[in-house]
This record gives structure tokens, C-alpha cells and sequence, in this order.
């Protein structure tokens, strides 16, 4: 079976980690194979204390695989948003109304840094923003902000800048069935 279900509440992440924590240890005598959830973009802004979170869930994951030991925990990075933007999007920034704030797609970036450079290797992480910034050809959707280089959501995969259309939901899913065919 496979099972899904919204967890905490948008914005904040740590409501996720703790209802993700819930369900866990809640489940009775059910096995579980496979474990996972993701944050959403609105999980994290300009003011998101990365590192915090970070540790918050990494600690929490970790703990729950001791705990479990037969359920293979996965760790997801979090999705990106477009940075292309139009007048209309760029209007909407300057009343505080867009999803493209580049501020918040560095948050997510960092996040996924540190989720990449700390847990790769040790631990098995479906890496969500690189497959969201992938173009079909292999290039990548990127930014700058204060002269580096970010991830973003390629265009083509979003009808509103953030959640994914019909061809971005078919990448994901396909690579997802990738994911699960050679690395459990």
C-alpha cells in the first residue's frame, strides 16, 4: 500500500516533522517499509534559521530509524520556485504577494546543501529541487543572488511558480519510481 496524507501545517516546518513523528509512532503494530514526507516551499522564508531546521530534522529522522529499524527512512529535499519572473510577477513582489522571493529560494538551497553534503552517502535522500531544476536537456534552472549561483523550479514544470503542472507531477513521479527501483 501506499499512503498519503497532508502533515502539519504550511509555513511552519516543525509542525511537519512533529505530525511526520506522530504518525510514526503512532501506527501500532503496522510495518512500515518505507517512511517519508517533504516540506513544502511555503515551509521556509527569508528568516528561516536553516541550520536550526536542519538539525531539528536530521536529529528526528535519525532517532526514528533507531526506533525502527525495519522501516528504511528517506530524506527529501525541499522543493524550489521559478525565478523567472514577468511584470506581473515582479508586481507582485513589490506588494509582497509573490511566492519568487529569492531570499526564501536561497533558504531552500542552503537547506538542501547541508541535507546533501551532511547526509549523502550515510543516508538515502530523494533529492526533490534537483530534479525540479532539471530541464529535459540536463541544463539547470537557476539564480543569482549577492553573486552566487541557486536552484530554481524550472519554468516549464509550474503553472503558478511553485506547485508543479502535469509535466512537472510526470518528471517527479517517474523519477521517483527510479528512486525506489535502485536505492532500497
Amino acid at each position: 500500500m501506499f499512503a498519503h496524507s497532508e502533515i502539519g501545517k504550511n509555513g511552519d516546518p516543525r509542525s511537519k516533522v512533529a505530525e511526520f513523528v506522530r504518525i510514526i509512532e503512532t501506527r501500532g503494530e503496522a510495518e512500515v517499509d518505507l517512511a517519508f514526507f517533504k516540506f513544502c516551499y511555503a515551509d521556509f522564508d527569508h528568516v528561516t534559521d536553516v541550520n536550526r531546521l536542519f538539525e531539528y530534522y536530521r536529529t528526528t529522522m535519525s532517532r526514528l530509524q533507531r526506533l525502527h529499524p525495519g522501516t528504511t527512512f528517506v530524506y527529501v529535499t525541499v522543493p524550489l520556485v521559478s525565478m523567472n519572473e514577468g511584470v506581473k510577477d515582479w508586481a507582485k513582489r513589490l506588494l509582497g504577494r509573490s511566492i519568487k522571493d529569492p531570499y526564501a529560494n536561497v533558504k531552500r538551497n542552503q537547506f538542501n546543501h547541508l541535507l546533501r553534503t551532511e547526509l549523502e552517502g550515510k543516508e538515502r535522500i530523494f533529492d526533490l529541487a534537483r530534479i525540479e531544476s532539471t530541464f529535459p536537456d540536463g541544463s539547470r534552472a537557476s539564480f543569482t543572488n549577492a553573486g552566487k549561483t541557486y536552484d530554481a523550479l524550472v519554468p516549464d514544470y509550474t503553472y503558478d511558480g511553485g506547485h508543479l503542472n502535469e509535466a512537472g507531477r510526470r518528471i517527479v513521479a517517474e523519477q521517483f519510481l527510479v528512486f525506489l527501483a535502485t536505492s532500497l
